[in-house]
């Protein structure tokens, strides 16, 4: 199935998915049409199971997921040109025996790459933290920043941003026992550093929300959208604006 999509300034259209095989791995499939709907190439990279692409002001195409079977396995970026050529590509593992999978993708104006996901460890007890990277336009890493991987709880990040300065924004999850599934922001500043953090909680332990998108609006202010879960059938849309210094202006 086909997992995202994305559009070129020429119309040509991007997507990204995966084939199962059945026993935990999966193929990723990446295809280029043309206007008319006409498949210019196809791209497959066996074991890996990918589910974001984005493109670049310059027609580059990067898709993110995992690589390996779903119990051991690693965060995945590949980089293609417009011509469907693989330039580079990425792995990066936490632990090296157990998973880790990148779920977000964003690109700046110099061509640096960022991803995030989480990363798992069974000590002290199971629990995910997220890993956040940025590479150089060649593929280089330039820093990886860790959030509360020593943790209990789980933590993973669904969207990532980055502004015009350098600063990255992850948007997703933390959940713990004490204070339940809550959203999660972070900020680093351009070397990986973190800024701040901020979390909403209905206060109630056993309430679940979590973070789905973000969306970055003139370098000031941070939009996040998501769910929350009420009761067992009470699900309702969770949207926060904050400003660049992570204060919360308003919620609905």
């Amino acid at each position: 199935n086909a997992d995202d999509i994305a559009a070129d300034a020429t119309g040509n259209i991007y997507v990204t998915g995966r084939t199962d095989a059945g026993s935990g791995n999966a193929t990723n499939v990446t295809i280029k049409y043309n206007t008319a709907g006409d498949s210019l190439w196809v791209r497959r990279t066996v074991s890996a199971y990918c589910t974001r692409l984005l493109l670049d002001n310059s027609g580059n195409v990067y898709v993110v997921g995992r690589i390996g079977d779903a119990s051991f396995c690693n965060y995945f970026l590949i980089k293609y040109n417009s011509s469907g050529d693989s330039l580079w590509s990425r792995t990066y593992s936490s632990t090296g025996a157990y998973p880790d999978e990148a779920t977000c993708v964003a690109v700046d104006n110099a061509g640096n790459v960022y991803i995030s996901g989480y990363i798992f460890s069974p000590s002290p007890g199971p629990h995910s933290g997220i890993a956040t990277i940025k590479y150089n336009s060649a593929g280089i890493q330039q820093w990886v920043a860790i959030y509360d991987y020593a943790a209990t709880g789980s933590h993973k990040a669904n969207d990532i941003v980055v502004d015009n300065s350098g600063n990255v924004y992850i948007g997703g999850y933390s959940d713990t026992a004490t204070i339940g599934r809550t959203y999660l922001v972070v900020k680093y500043n351009s070397s990986g550093a973190k800024l701040w953090q901020t979390r909403y909680s209905t206060g109630v332990p056993t309430t679940t929300v979590e973070i789905v998108s973000i969306a970055l609006y003139q370098n000031n202010f941070l939009y996040v959208t998501g769910y929350g879960v009420y009761a067992a059938t009470y699900y309702d849309y969770v949207t926060i604006k904050y400003n660049s210094s992570g204060v919360q202006q308003w919620m609905t």
